[in-house]
């Protein structure tokens, strides 16, 4: 949608979904990224010059440490530790786990 939106309005935006490119100062991007992939390209372009930034999901910044106290919350800490403690945990349960930082470094 957002590819047929620069064409439609003639906009000189060029869409990037990949930290693999190569950006040069001359040319305008629009990066779609997940807050993983945002720190992936700042650590390689890092005098990078954004000049808009839109963050979707934001809420997600808290999700790993603000807990009520709820038994809700101490089900969810218990899932958790369940995942911690099985030795064949996938790198994708770990990176779900601590969401909530990359969220804020990647801010």
């Amino acid at each position: 949608m957002m590819q047929k939106f620069v064409s439609d309005n003639e906009l000189n935006y060029q869409i990037v979904k990949t930290v693999d490119v190569t950006i040069d100062d001359e040319t305008n991007y629009i990066f779609v990224f997940t807050p993983e992939c945002a720190l992936q390209l700042i650590v390689a372009f890092p005098n990078l010059r954004i000049d808009f930034f839109f963050f979707d999901e934001v809420y997600k910044i808290d999700e790993d440490y603000c807990a009520d106290g709820t038994e809700e919350d101490e089900d969810k800490n218990g899932l958790k530790n369940l995942r911690k403690s099985k030795a064949d945990a996938s790198s994708q349960e770990f990176l779900n786990e601590d969401r909530g930082k990359t969220f804020r470094i990647a801010l």
